[in-house]
């Protein structure tokens, strides 16, 4: 990952498996963001997973 003195602004995780596969990605969800805290951060998941995420605070969309 490019440094966050290297203007990156967004990051785009990307998990396109089961429910069960998305549930166990949420703490890298929360280690990104630790790691890069003024980055906007995006998941790109399955239509069945999107109601997990979308209470998560710290995923943008």
């Amino acid at each position: 990952m490019a440094s966050q003195r290297g203007g990156m602004k967004r990051i785009l995780l990307v998990q396109t498996g089961f429910l069960g596969d998305v549930v166990l990605s949420t703490p890298v969800i929360a280690a990104v963001h630790q790691r890069h805290p003024g980055c906007e951060l995006w998941m790109l998941v399955t239509p069945q997973a999107k109601g997990l995420l979308g209470a998560d605070p710290l995923v943008a969309g």
